[in-house]
């Protein structure tokens, strides 16, 4: 008989047990310790049959604002069934817990079949966030399937066309630990989006972390004449040979939106140095998709956002969706050879960093979307 648990230091081991055989990622300890030991902000709704795990629902706590105040709300993620236990819905089971609590659930994307439950569960559809791309080396145009001669012109000639060709002159990056407390006023004070994840200083200090097969993890202030006017986080990683810059958040206070422009330049020149081959950036806000498209960006698909508000009526308003949304912070993960790799590279980049070598990135592969 099928039952449901949430996620405990007692079920640890099954959980694993049901990743090992689902997805190929890393194994040693210090990556279960950090994915599913280690997080102060995750849940998860289990299914069980016997001693087995059949399925899973993790979930990321984070406030927002809302039109009611701030709330606690569950960014979920990792839905995930047991391919020989779905049409006995284990799936089902899993995601009907997590509705059968107060707090809402905010998510984004999945695979058609996931879109099309939350659509019969009656899930409210809050809008979409869509994916934007920024080429700048031939390796990501060659993992994207062109050719040799294509990639070349490209790396010769049609880059310097993408590439952002200077600092901004009047935006200043300051690197940080994490979003201070300015970012948090800022959120606080913004009227332009009735959704609005605000800044969660435990779950970024959770993602940094992080195995060093993960990438690395950013965060910058945004200062225009000595005043912090907004904040963005980023991570940098590899994907089957390719370096990607991804863009987590970047938010500037409502009277300081002329700025986007200058400060999505600053941290793209920011991210080419370290360097990367491409640049992503998951976003609905209209200052980003325009300050995106003005540096070159290519729209590269949407997804779908759902709100479940405990089957109550959502006045459906603007919400603020972005990359830092639950596992989109993480996700790709690294297989276990990658890892493996990352290890030995950091290694070496030990002894190479006593001559002045620069740190290698780690070169991960996975998905992150719901799988049912």
């Amino acid at each position: 008989m099928m039952r449901s648990e949430a996620f405990v230091p007692a079920n640890r081991a099954a959980v694993i047990a049901l990743a090992r055989e689902s997805w190929d990622r890393p194994t040693d300890d210090a990556y279960y310790a950090w994915r599913y030991g280690s997080a102060p902000t995750q849940e998860a709704a289990l299914a069980f049959v016997g001693e087995a795990c059949v399925a899973t629902m993790f979930a990321i706590r984070r406030t927002y604002g809302s039109p009611d105040g701030e709330r606690e709300v569950l960014e979920p993620f990792e839905w995930h069934a047991h391919p020989a236990w779905r049409s006995q819905g284990a799936g089902l089971r899993v995601v009907k817990h997590w509705m059968a609590c107060e707090r809402p659930l905010l998510a984004l994307g999945g695979t058609d079949a996931a879109t099309r439950l939350f659509a019969r569960l009656r899930w409210s559809r809050l809008g979409t966030g869509g994916t934007y791309v920024l080429p700048l080396h031939a390796p990501f145009l060659s993992a994207r399937g062109r050719g040799r001669l294509f990639t070349s012109l490209f790396e010769r000639v049609v880059r310097h066309y993408f590439t952002p060709r200077r600092d901004s002159r009047v935006v200043r990056l300051v690197r940080v630990s994490e979003p201070g407390p300015e970012a948090l006023a800022i959120a606080r004070a913004q009227r332009r989006f009735d959704w609005m994840r605000l800044p969660d200083v435990a779950t970024w200090r959770w993602l940094t972390s992080a195995p060093a097969a993960l990438g690395r993890f950013i965060a910058f202030h945004i200062i225009v004449d000595g005043e912090v006017i907004g904040w963005a986080t980023a991570r940098v990683y590899r994907v089957g040979g390719v370096t990607c810059g991804q863009i987590h958040e970047c938010f500037l206070r409502d009277e300081a939106r002329a700025h986007y422009p200058d400060a999505f330049h600053a941290i793209c020149a920011a991210l080419t140095r370290m360097p990367v081959d491409a640049i992503r950036c998951v976003t609905s806000c209209p200052d980003t998709i325009a300050a995106l498209r003005g540096l070159h960006f290519r729209h590269d698909n949407d997804e779908p956002v759902f709100l479940w508000n405990g089957g109550r009526p959502v006045a459906v308003g603007s919400a603020l969706i972005d990359a830092g949304h639950a596992d989109r912070a993480f996700f790709p993960v690294p297989t276990s050879a990658d890892a493996a790799e990352s290890l030995r590279a950091s290694a070496g980049a030990r002894d190479a960093s006593r001559l002045g070598g620069e740190r290698p990135l780690p070169a991960p592969r996975d998905s992150g979307r719901f799988d049912l």
